[in-house]
């Protein structure tokens, strides 16, 4: 379904408003703030992060597409403010492209995600094993969520962007991208923009 865009007044007083780390205590606000917008058809949620955890931001994620596929008269909105870096573009990328909102000079970080961990193989030849494939497997489910918002980012993209973004998430090559607002508007990773005071990103270039 094709939604309009909204006007600059949507964005006036946010439903769910998070800043901070992306963790275990920005979700608990975001549940709660989640559940008490369950009578408004329009739900816009502000969020500034220097990153956390991709986990959480999955989780967040999730529970917004579920809330869309299980109730579709509503509208769910990501509005980003002033930085969305890391799993804060992992949360953005479970919105569809047209509901994604980014207010003027935000900007976003889209790297591959790093893994630093030390490992003690030290036991049993069996128990060393173990040790080792879970390890592994930590790494290949960290690959997969990254896998998850690359793929869900380049959704209706097309061209270079389309496939630097699916690089990155699918190990292809070792990059990272930082982009602000107005660009993003112009390479199609978001598709709206909106002013901080309201007023909407008009023709000409960013101040």
């Amino acid at each position: 379904m094709e939604h309009a865009t909204l006007p600059a007044t949507a964005f006036k007083s946010p439903a769910i408003s998070l800043s901070g780390v992306v963790d275990y205590n920005m979700y608990t606000a975001f549940r709660t703030q989640f559940d008490n917008a369950a009578d408004k058809d329009l739900v816009v949620i502000e969020l500034s992060t220097l990153g956390g955890d991709p986990e959480v931001a999955q989780m967040m994620g999730e529970d917004v597409r579920f809330a869309s596929e299980t109730e579709p008269q509503r509208r769910f909105v990501f509005l980003g403010k002033a930085v969305i870096y890391s799993a804060g573009v992992t949360s953005m990328s479970f919105f569809a492209r047209p509901n994604r909102y980014l207010a003027r000079g935000t900007r976003l970080m889209i790297h591959e995600r790093k893994f630093s961990k030390s490992l003690v193989i030290d036991g049993p030849l069996t128990a060393c094993i173990a040790v080792v494939r879970a390890t592994l497997n930590e790494i290949e489910c960290s690959i997969a969520c990254s896998r998850l918002t690359a793929d869900q980012l380049a959704l209706e993209l097309d061209g270079d962007v389309k496939r630097i973004i699916i690089a990155m998430g699918h190990r292809e090559r070792d990059a990272s991208v930082g982009k602000g607002a107005w660009h993003a508007r112009e390479i199609g990773i978001e598709r709206r923009g909106c002013e901080p005071r309201g007023r909407p990103i008009g023709p000409t270039a960013p101040r």
